[in-house]
C-alpha cells in the first residue's frame, strides 16, 4: 500500500508466503488436537474426484516442507489441508536439510542487552539475566533511559511464556537499532487477549432434548449406507418411533442429534441414526424425524473484570460465535459440503441513497489502450462510508463498472429454520454475506430485524470489498443468542458480564478472549524514520477482529482493505521480522504501510488469519 519498498527477499521465501497464505489461511481442515470434535464440512470440492484432491493438497504440503524446512512436518500446514482425512501420514515423505535463513542480523559487542521473563521477573528488577523484568513495556522504557545514542544497538531477550499486552507496544524513532527476539528459541507467545478462569464458575443453563421435527434428515450429507456408521453418523438400530429414537439419543453421551426413518424410506425403514460430528445440516424430506440436544452452560466473569470481547479462544483455537447457520468457519465453506451458509435471500433490499459525491478528473496524462484511461475520483457521497471518504467506484459513470452500493438489508425465507424464533438482541448480530459475484465479502451490523416481514436491516457495514453490488450471495448470521446451539458455539453478554457456552463434553477450564488487534506497533515517518528494527523468533496470537473497523480503497481495484494489523510498521527504514508464527490474527497478520525501506520478510508462518496475511 502506498509507498513501500521490500528488498532483498529471495525467490524461495515469497514462493513460501504466497504457498503458506493459500494453504494455511484457506485451510479446509482443523488442527488435529482441539478441533477435531467441532463441526467439520466435506473437504473435497463438489465434482471433484477425492483422489485428485488428496493428491493435490499432498503436492502442496510437500512443497511447504522444502520451502520452510525448518518447519520439519510441518503439521500446521498438514491439518490445514486436510491431510489426515484423506489418510496421508505425517510422517510421510522426504523430510529436507534445515538450511539457515539467509539474513542474520550482527550482534555487536557493544550492544545493550535487557531481559524479560513473563514468569520470574519484575519490573522493578535490573533487567539482566539473573534479574530479568516483567514486560516488553518496561524493557522498551528501560533502554530509552539507558541508551545516550539510539546509534548504538540493544537487544530485548524474552524468556518463555505468554505476554498478555495491557496494550499496544509502541516503538518510535527513539528505539532505532533494536533487535526483539526470543531467548536461544524459547517459545514466547505475545498475546492480545485476555485470559479467562471458568473453573468453579460454569451453571447449568439449558440441558435438555430438543423438539422433534418432522419431515428433517439431519444426516443427509452424511452419505452414510443403510445399517452401517461412518464418522458423521453412528447407526444406532431399529425402532419403532421416533419417540424412542429421540430417548435413544439422550441416554448416549457421543449422540448430538439424531434421525428417525419411517417405514416409507425404503432400505432405511425405522432405523435409528446419531448425529456424532457435532454437526447440525438438516435436510427437509418426508418420511424422517430429527432432533438435537440443547446443553448451554453459564459462566458469570464480573470478578474478572472482563472486556467485551469478540473471539474466544478455547484450547488454542477460536471457539464458533453462535451462529445461524451451524458451521465453523476455519474447517468449513464455499468449498466444503455443507458450506456452513444460507445459499442466497429471497430479496436484497435496496440500496440506500446518497448524495453525488465531488468528482474529481484527471485528463492527462491519458493511457490509452488500457482498461483505464484516465484518473478519477469521487469523495463523499455514495463512498463516504470508507476512512478516508474516497474511491474511484464513488464518481456516477465509473469505467468498467459502476457507483459503489451495497444492500440495505435481506428479505430471508419464510423456511429458515430462525424465521419464527424470537431474536431478543437482533443488534448483536452480524450478517457475513459475499458480494453478488464473489469478488469480496461484506459484514454487516444489524441494526433491526422485522420478523413479520421476515428482513434483517442494517445501516453499518458492507466497505470491506470496494466494489459493491445491489445484490449478494451466500450468508450467514453470527453473534445471536438464541442461536447457540451446537457444541463448540459461544455468546457473551456484556451487560450480564456472563459467557454462555455449549461443551463438546468436558466444559474448558479457561479460555482467551481477544483485546487487541494490534501487538506492535512500529512508526516513524519518511523526514523522521524508524532504523533498523528486528523481530525474531516470537508467535502472534489473540488479536481482535477488525472487519467492522475503518477501511479504505487505496485503488481502482476491486478490493478494500483496513490499514492495520497484528504487527503494525510505518516510516520505517531497515526492518526484519524473522522466524516469527502469526497465529490465527483477527485482522491482518502483518502490515508494512506507506513508507518503508529495505524490509525483509523471512521464514514466517501465517496460520488461520482473519485478513490478508501480508499487507504491503
Amino acid at each position: 500500500v502506498d509507498d513501500v519498498s521490500v528488498h532483498k527477499m529471495s525467490l524461495w521465501e515469497t514462493s513460501s508466503v504466497l504457498l503458506l497464505v493459500l494453504i494455511v489461511c484457506f485451510g479446509v481442515g482443523s488442527p488435529s488436537n482441539v478441533h477435531n470434535v467441532l463441526p467439520k464440512g466435506s473437504a473435497t470440492p463438489l465434482n471433484v474426484d477425492p483422489k485428485l484432491d488428496c493428491a493435490i493438497k499432498e503436492l502442496a504440503w510437500e512443497y511447504a516442507k522444502k520451502l520452510l524446512p525448518q518447519q520439519g512436518s510441518f503439521q500446521s500446514a498438514y491439518d490445514a489441508l486436510g491431510l489426515k482425512e484423506c489418510g496421508v501420514s505425517l510422517s510421510r515423505g522426504p523430510r529436507y536439510e534445515k538450511r539457515p535463513l539467509l539474513h542474520q542480523p550482527a550482534i555487536k559487542d557493544d550492544a545493550m542487552e535487557v531481559y524479560v521473563d513473563v514468569n520470574k521477573g519484575s519490573d522493578s528488577n535490573a533487567g539482566t539475566l539473573d534479574s530479568p523484568l516483567k514486560t516488553v513495556f518496561a524493557a522498551v522504557k528501560l533502554l530509552r533511559f539507558r541508551r545516550s545514542d539510539t546509534r548504538q544497538q540493544a537487544i530485548i531477550y524474552l524468556r518463555q511464556g505468554t505476554y498478555f499486552l495491557a496494550d499496544t507496544i509502541r516503538l518510535g524513532p527513539e528505539d532505532s537499532n533494536l533487535v526483539v527476539t526470543a531467548y536461544k528459541s524459547e517459545k514466547v507467545v505475545v498475546s492480545g487477549g485476555k485470559e479467562y478462569k471458568f473453573t468453579g464458575l460454569w451453571k447449568e443453563y439449558v440441558n435438555r432434548m430438543g423438539p422433534i421435527l418432522a419431515g428433517v434428515n439431519a444426516i443427509y450429507d452424511s452419505a452414510v449406507s443403510p445399517g452401517e456408521s461412518n464418522g458423521k453418523a453412528w447407526y444406532y438400530g431399529k425402532v419403532s418411533s421416533p419417540q424412542e429414537c429421540q430417548t435413544a439419543c439422550e441416554k448416549n453421551s457421543s449422540c448430538f442429534a439424531f434421525t428417525y426413518h419411517d417405514n416409507t424410506t425404503g432400505a432405511y425403514s425405522n432405523m435409528c441414526y446419531f448425529r456424532v460430528d457435532g454437526l447440525w445440516a438438516p435436510y427437509n424430506q418426508t418420511g424422517h424425524y430429527s432432533g438435537k440436544k440443547q446443553q448451554i452452560l453459564m459462566a458469570n466473569l464480573s470478578g474478572q473484570d472482563p472486556i467485551p470481547f469478540t473471539t474466544l479462544f478455547i484450547n488454542g483455537r477460536r471457539a464458533i460465535r453462535a451462529r445461524y447457520p451451524d458451521a465453523n468457519p476455519e474447517t468449513m465453506g464455499l468449498h466444503t459440503n455443507p458450506t456452513g451458509y444460507v445459499p442466497t435471500a429471497d430479496k436484497y433490499l435496496p440500496p440506500p441513497t446518497f448524495p453525488p459525491a465531488k468528482e474529481i478528473h484527471v485528463e492527462s496524462p491519458e493511457r490509452n489502450g488500457t482498461h483505464f484511461p484516465q484518473f478519477q475520483i469521487g469523495v463523499g457521497g455514495p463512498v463516504s462510508m470508507f476512512v478516508p471518504p474516497e474511491s474511484y467506484w464513488g464518481t456516477k459513470n465509473p469505467q468498467g463498472g459502476s457507483t459503489y452500493k451495497v444492500p440495505s438489508g435481506i428479505q430471508y425465507s419464510k423456511n429458515e429454520r430462525f424465521a419464527y424464533r424470537n431474536w431478543l438482541n437482533p443488534q448483536d448480530g452480524v450478517v457475513h454475506m459475499y458480494q453478488g459475484h464473489h469478488w469480496g465479502n461484506w459484514q454487516f451490523r444489524i441494526a433491526e430485524r422485522d420478523a413479520e416481514m421476515f428482513q434483517l436491516l442494517w445501516t453499518y457495514g458492507g466497505f470491506q470489498e470496494a466494489r459493491g453490488s445491489t445484490s449478494g450471495a451466500e450468508w450467514y448470521v453470527e453473534n445471536i443468542f438464541e442461536e447457540l446451539d451446537a457444541p463448540g458455539e459461544w455468546f457473551y453478554n456484556d451487560k450480564e458480564r456472563t459467557l454462555y457456552f455449549f461443551p463438546n463434553g468436558t466444559a474448558p477450564e479457561e479460555g482467551i478472549g481477544t483485546v487487541l488487534d494490534r501487538l506492535f506497533q512500529i512508526v516513524g515517518s519518511r523526514d523522521n524514520p524508524v532504523f533498523n528494527i528486528s523481530v525474531m523468533g516470537l508467535t502472534f496470537a489473540h488479536t481482535a477482529t477488525t472487519f467492522l473497523r475503518d477501511y479504505e480503497v487505496p485503488s481502482g481495484g476491486d478490493w478494500a482493505i483496513h490499514r492495520g494489523g497484528a504487527v503494525f510498521v510505518e516510516g520505517v527504514d531497515g526492518f526484519l521480522i524473522q522466524n516469527c508464527l502469526f497465529d490465527a490474527p483477527g485482522g491482518n497478520g502483518l502490515f508494512l504501510s506507506n513508507y518503508v525501506r529495505n524490509a525483509i520478510v523471512e521464514g514466517n508462518e501465517f496460520i488461520y488469519t482473519g485478513d490478508s496475511a501480508i499487507a504491503a
